[in-house]
């Protein structure tokens, strides 16, 4: 994906997961990046079945942005284009808990 919208040309500028934590929001905007995914399976009940998958995510807050008024989507995506320079924070984690296969995770 990155090289397709990169053409080509990808770099840690052009291939990094960015993530907008409140996208329905019309008073933040708020931004963080995904470094890292650490993930282990472990078994189900039955043989080759998955049970339980804890996961643990490495992120960093890239941008965040308060309004004292509400901004439009448009408004909100316009801003977003012009940042410059990101205000790259300490990381920091997250934990998720799966349960079950892909196909059925509660």
């Amino acid at each position: 994906m990155a090289r397709k919208y990169s053409d080509g040309n990808e770099s840690y500028e052009t291939s990094r997961l960015l993530i907008d934590f409140d996208p329905n929001s019309k008073w933040r905007i708020g931004l963080i990046e995904l470094l890292d995914i650490y993930i282990y399976t472990y078994s189900g009940a039955k043989p080759n079945e998955a049970g339980w998958s804890p996961m643990m995510l490495r992120l960093r807050d890239v941008v965040y942005e308060g309004f004292e008024n509400e901004i439009s989507k448009e408004e909100k995506e316009k801003k977003i284009k012009e940042i410059q320079d990101p205000n790259y924070e300490e990381d920091f984690v997250e934990f998720l808990y799966t349960n079950g296969s892909d196909k059925g995770w509660k």
